[in-house]
């Protein structure tokens, strides 16, 4: 053995633990796509979000329209079923002038050993979600229009009652004072 020897099995055996170490960080999980797919579509790379897509051709999302925007993203632990995860995904943003706080699951799918976001599937998802808070923000603006009506419609009774009584009190003086 001459002296570089340990030094070339040193060399060697250090690559092979930076590759080892580098395949660990590289490799991501279902919650880990979930964020990064999240991300590429606020910051509006659409390579970013058609490489994590399971089908590319999936992807249909208007990278250019400026009244849509993804403004937080949260990622929840993913529930794994064989080759298929659900990860709970929370996104607030605007769109179409209104604020919406979205609650839903993206779906992913294990295709040679990656985990892609299942557009088709999450898309679905995602529309129950938009529907749901729009439902939920005409829910609250009736409920602060039937509470305004209510609230008038209470003070204009009150209003009345108390009427009805200076009424009834003139009514029993002018009675009294016939006597």
């Amino acid at each position: 053995m001459n002296a570089t020897e340990p030094r070339t099995i040193g060399l060697t055996l250090s690559g092979f633990v930076i590759l080892a170490g580098s395949a660990c960080f590289m490799a991501s999980g279902p919650e880990d796509v979930t964020l990064a797919f999240w991300e590429a579509a606020r910051d509006g790379d659409r390579d970013a979000v058609e490489a994590l897509a399971l089908d590319p051709r999936d992807v249909r999302y208007d990278f250019e329209d400026a009244g849509s925007r993804i403004e937080s993203i949260e990622v929840g632990d993913g529930e794994v079923d064989g080759d298929v995860a659900r990860v709970e995904t929370w996104i607030a943003g605007t769109g179409e002038d209104v604020e919406l706080e979205l609650d839903f699951e993206t779906v992913l799918v294990r295709r040679d050993g990656d985990w892609l976001v299942d557009v088709e599937a999450t898309g679905r998802h995602l529309a129950s979600a938009v529907v749901r808070a729009s439902m939920e923000q005409v829910g609250r603006a009736i409920g602060e229009g039937v509470k305004g009506l209510l609230g008038g419609l209470g003070e204009g009774l009150e209003e009345g009652g108390k009427a009805l009584q200076e009424e009834g009190e003139d009514m029993r003086e002018k009675s009294s004072g016939s006597n």
